[in-house]
């Protein structure tokens, strides 16, 4: 059944190109290029020339504002891009939360592990991550009118 349904899927789809590139985020097609979004750092986002579909061709990278962020979302008018800026690992690192208060009535770090779904050695992250706060988050504005070079004109926090 599953081999019916890959076929299904790629019926009437051959292949042009390849480019191996992280992804795993939004993909924006404009004006012979794709800008990628991806979600883990230290990759941000991506613009690929591709004019030619054989021949795909990266022209830029952006990286995230920082460790602690990526920048999986991406929208583009005319010669402006807008970029998200989001927490990486933001669901398993608010875990951190209710390390304080599951301390007070008493569990062991062992029992707070195990209550949390994470590994005992996931607690230190998970404070580390707590300690340090988050204030990245956001949107960033470029000008994209050079594809090679994206100029920042805007980051709202």
């Amino acid at each position: 059944m599953k081999r019916d349904v890959e076929y299904e899927l790629a019926r009437n789809i051959r292949q042009l190109g390849h480019l191996d590139i992280e992804g795993g985020g939004e993909v924006v097609v404009r004006g012979g290029y794709a800008y990628v979004g991806h979600m883990k750092p230290p990759m941000g986002t991506s613009i690929i020339d591709v004019s030619d579909p054989a021949n795909p061709t990266v022209v830029a990278q952006i990286t995230p504002p920082d460790e602690w962020s990526h920048t999986h979302k991406v929208k583009v008018v005319g010669d402006i891009m807008i970029t998200n800026v989001e927490q990486d690992r933001r669901h398993f690192l608010r875990k951190g939360d209710k390390i304080e208060g599951l301390r007070a009535d008493g569990l062991s770090d062992a029992d707070i592990a195990q209550r949390l779904a994470v590994k005992h050695s996931d607690i230190a992250v998970l404070e580390e991550a707590v300690a340090r706060g988050y204030s990245s988050g956001g949107f960033r504005v470029w000008d994209i009118s050079d594809k090679s070079a994206p100029k920042l004109l805007s980051y709202i926090k």
